[in-house]
């Protein structure tokens, strides 16, 4: 289980409560209507295309605005690059996992049934030792209950010998696949400020990747912001150094030369639009 700050509100987020209650509520169907309709969609639009009420609806896309996963202008709504790429993990989730997906969702709804299963790796284990391992509250019957739903041939999550239990491959890759998710909505939660600004055709970074990136975001609009962004990117103890960039900034580009100024190594990713402008204004300037 994961908690962490929400960057755009400040709340404290159970990463386990959001996957359920998108996976276990009509949520889902409400994402799947804002990348499927006709973009920009509106708010009835999307109800109708969810098979949902127009209040229920605006429930789950308020969640979503708070989350970053849609923007709206005028009542019209998109989904962020964040949405699209949630999408698309819930979808590969769906897709590795060998149990369906109401069986997925009915796991997620409690912590508990999560640590059992993620601490029955070892060989086989008496209840008892289960029970003892559990980093949750939870008495025998309770155990007992669990491994009784694991068991059974619709989910087949653990084996069961003498009384002693041990997880299946099937078990195995229902955790691979929850953790993949995990991480996936973790990223694009907290990176959500990076999301909104990346065109929804450049959604096909490998989100999992960006565990290890620090999201330093700015406005635009002020140059003395972006370049106030740009230097706390700037660490002069590093050998290489890469930026992407989609956005064209002159004064964000001169920080950038000021490193190599300094013999970093570095190795610049435009897009087509901004090259060209940074191309052209370094033949003004020469």
């Amino acid at each position: 289980m994961s908690i962490q700050t929400h960057p755009l509100s400040g709340r404290q987020l159970n990463i386990r409560e959001v996957i359920s209650g998108i996976i276990d509520t009509k949520r889902l169907d409400v994402l799947r209507a804002v990348n499927d309709c006709s973009l920009p969609a509106k708010q009835d639009d999307i109800a109708a295309r969810a098979e949902t009420s127009d209040k229920t609806a605006g429930k789950h896309l308020s969640e979503f605005q708070n989350h970053g996963i849609i923007k709206t202008y005028r009542e019209n709504i998109e989904p962020t690059a964040g949405g699209k790429v949630l999408l698309e993990a819930l979808q590969e989730c769906f897709a590795e996992i060998p149990i369906s997906r109401n069986k997925f969702a009915e796991l997620t709804r409690t912590e508990t049934s999560l640590t059992i299963l993620s601490n029955l790796y070892d060989d086989y284990q008496s209840v008892d030792e289960i029970q003892q391992k559990a980093s949750v509250s939870a008495t025998k019957q309770t155990v007992k209950s669990q491994l009784k739903w694991f068991e059974t041939p619709a989910h087949d999550l653990v084996d069961e010998e003498n009384h002693n239990y041990r997880i299946t491959n099937a078990g195995e890759n229902v955790l691979l696949a929850y953790s993949d998710l995990s991480t996936a909505i973790e990223q694009i939660i907290e990176k959500a400020e990076w999301f909104q600004r990346l065109p929804l055709e450049n959604a096909t970074v490998p989100v999992k990747e960006l565990a290890d990136a620090t999201v330093i975001a700015s406005d635009t609009a002020s140059p003395s912001n972006v370049l106030g962004a740009a230097l706390r990117l700037c660490d002069l103890r590093v050998s290489q150094f890469r930026c992407i960039c989609s956005i064209y900034n002159p004064v964000l580009f001169l920080a950038y030369q000021t490193m190599l100024d300094f013999g970093v190594e570095a190795e610049a990713i435009l897009d087509w639009g901004s090259f060209v402008k940074a191309d052209q204004y370094t033949i003004n300037i020469r």
